[in-house]
């Protein structure tokens, strides 16, 4: 039996010391809990709900109703996760809106401005057509507005010639008021 101290060989000071990095690693873990902790208390108190919306535009053919109804089931959404892009999106899909632009504001307000497709003609005497000769699935409202008919897939280049003859017809102290385009009468 040995009495004394012993030495430690070489190869067992080289040993992994868990003593050494357990506190490191606390450290580490503890900090990086800490902020995952806050940003999910900070993203809670910021996505609180939309609670105000407000609607630019000079509204002719669109009510701001419409408008609400188009979006509202994309208003569970707090103000952070709220996507502008899928609102701007939707209101684009509605007939006569041209453009749309949203936009959020700190403390809740969802502002969104729209530009009106802006209906020109009456097409086919039934739906109504856009400056770019965009047919507008529309149905025809009481407008006085000039009467244009033609293949459904010539509407652009009917509308391209109305709006040349209606610039003639002006100079002229005229105005135009129908323009059809029939496989006989060549417009194209």
């Amino acid at each position: 039996m040995k009495k004394g101290a012993t030495r430690l060989t070489p190869s067992a000071t080289k040993s992994f010391s868990l003593g050494k990095w357990a506190k490191p690693i606390s450290v580490a873990v503890t900090t990086i809990s800490i902020m995952v902790a806050v940003s999910v208390l900070v993203l809670q108190l910021a996505n609180k709900p939309i609670n105000k919306l407000e609607l630019n535009g000079s509204f002719q053919y669109l009510t701001g109703d419409e408008v609400k109804q188009q979006i509202s089931s994309l208003f569970p959404s707090g103000f952070v996760s709220l996507d502008v892009d899928e609102v701007r999106t939707t209101l684009e899909l509605l007939p006569l809106v041209a453009t749309a632009r949203v936009e959020k504001s700190w403390a809740g307000t969802l502002i969104v401005t729209i530009e009106e497709e802006v209906p020109v003609a009456i097409w086919n005497d039934g739906k109504l057509l856009s400056q770019n000769g965009d047919v507008l699935p529309v149905e025809m409202r009481d407008l006085n507005l000039p009467k244009l008919t033609g293949d459904v897939a010539g509407s652009r280049k009917v509308m391209e010639h109305f709006l040349l003859f209606n610039k003639w017809a002006k100079r002229h102290g005229l105005s135009l008021t129908s323009l059809a385009s029939t496989p006989s009468s060549r417009l194209f």
